[in-house]
């Protein structure tokens, strides 16, 4: 797809995932290999600008090992291609759209600093002030001994409810140099910035640091798709954060849509009112009606509008 307003450079292109997988094919025909030199001719020379989207990433993923090498090929393209041009996220669109049908505001559906995500997404990281208490509580509670020996436990691990200077010590020499598994399991995130959220939960640098070293790693959609390849738990805190608003989008219109089945039911309104609903001007009324209360439920999931 390309589009550009009043024939103005740069082109904004937006390619199919499988143009990505096609053009970073081990061996390209001579067809695709002069469309992928033009491609990367036109983006040096800044006639065009091409986007990569959430959906990218998620779609090119690998399922399987045998595919990484592939994937590792497209995500390569992507970045080489796109940089860090990006399609806003579907949340973000929305609200976009419904500011524009209420007082005409102008919409942009273009990143140049790879803000695919959803607004809020930094809300998935843990937070600081409960996060190591209540892990030893949890360690304590699956603790095999009786309550004596649990209550011996908690006494050298707690103080008055909170963990103990030594606990906090080992904490933070652990944040330093310990082991990144749990966190690179839960959250999209590079090595480096990793160890800056590691770091964030042993108290030793801010919430905001560690908010600017997830997106950082969010706005480098070689690690995301990589990252995607290995974790597709909808259970892990960061996916639950992406198909959120999604979802709530998807059942404020499925609500709607339900009552618009229920008003085709002649037996639910009586069926003097039924022929009335189903004329035609009456119909088309409450159709535009039932179109209405999708927009205002969507706005209130979105953004905060009132019309």
């Amino acid at each position: 797809m390309m589009e550009s307003r009043n024939n103005s450079l740069p082109f904004k292109v937006y390619l199919d995932s499988s143009d990505f997988s096609t053009l970073s094919g081990r061996q390209l025909n001579e067809e695709n290999q002069q469309t992928l030199e033009q491609l990367m001719s036109w983006v040096e020379s800044s006639t065009i600008n091409c986007f990569f989207s959430g959906t990218h990433l998620s779609e090119m993923a690998p399922l399987d090992s045998v595919h990484h090498d592939a994937a590792e090929r497209r995500a390569d393209l992507v970045v080489k291609l796109c940089r860090r041009n990006a399609m806003i996220s579907i949340d973000r669109l929305f609200a976009q759209e419904l500011s524009h049908a209420i007082d005409d505001r102008p919409i942009n559906p273009f990143s140049s600093e790879g803000q695919w995500y959803p607004d809020g997404v930094e809300d998935c990281l843990p937070d600081v002030d409960t996060q190591l208490t209540d892990a030893l509580n949890e360690s304590i509670a699956e603790l095999t001994g009786n309550r004596q020996e649990k209550r011996r436990a908690k006494r050298l691990l707690l103080k008055k409810g909170q963990p103990r200077k030594a606990v906090l010590d080992a904490t933070k020499a652990n944040a330093a140099a310990g082991p990144l598994d749990q966190i690179l399991e839960k959250y999209p995130m590079r090595p480096s910035d990793a160890r800056v959220l590691s770091r964030y939960i042993a108290g030793l640098v801010s919430r905001e640091e560690a908010s600017m070293a997830f997106i950082e790693s969010l706005r480098d959609p070689s690690w995301m798709m990589r990252w995607f390849s290995k974790a597709h738990d909808q259970m892990n805190p960061f996916i639950q954060v992406i198909r959120g608003p999604a979802a709530e989008i998807l059942e404020s219109a499925k609500k709607m849509a339900e009552l618009a089945a229920l008003l085709r039911q002649p037996e639910s309104v009586g069926s003097d009112m039924a022929r009335l609903l189903l004329s035609a001007s009456h119909w088309k009324e409450e159709q535009d009606n039932i179109l209405l209360n999708i927009a205002k439920r969507i706005s209130k999931v979105l953004a905060p509008i009132e019309s």
